[in-house]
């Protein structure tokens, strides 16, 4: 099976394809010779990056998730690239980091029936 998959996935018909290669490796039924056919017929993939600006690309990486507005800032400007934003936006805290001091204090059992002394004590830095 090791042998079929990688016959598959290395042979050269997969360059320029290897999600295709990739999905018919995973077929169970599917030999070398089958697969490199399709592949041999197949157009060659179109590089994702291609089709994407820089921008976009800065506003889909994963570290600018719960951070879309600095994202968004960092995208704006000229000389900023993907490879630069990551660092900045990775070192940024979330603003959807989780239910803040106060509502997690709110929310324990030991509040309820005593909301004016956990809201006194949800008001106290540290």
């Amino acid at each position: 099976e090791n042998q079929r998959v990688m016959g598959i996935l290395t042979c050269q018909e997969a360059k320029g394809r290897e999600q295709l290669a990739t999905m018919l490796a995973g077929q169970q039924g599917m030999s070398v010779e089958q697969a490199r056919a399709i592949l041999a017929a197949a157009a060659p993939q179109q590089p994702v990056a291609s089709t994407q600006s820089e921008a976009d690309r800065i506003m889909a990486c994963e570290e600018a998730n719960g951070r879309e507005q600095l994202a968004a800032t960092l995208a704006a400007m000229p000389e900023m690239t993907v490879e630069k934003a990551r660092p900045i936006l990775a070192a940024s805290p979330q603003a959807d980091a989780g239910p803040s001091l106060r509502d997690q204090i709110m929310a324990l059992d030991e509040a309820k029936g005593a909301e004016a002394q956990a809201e006194q004590l949800a008001a106290c830095p540290g």
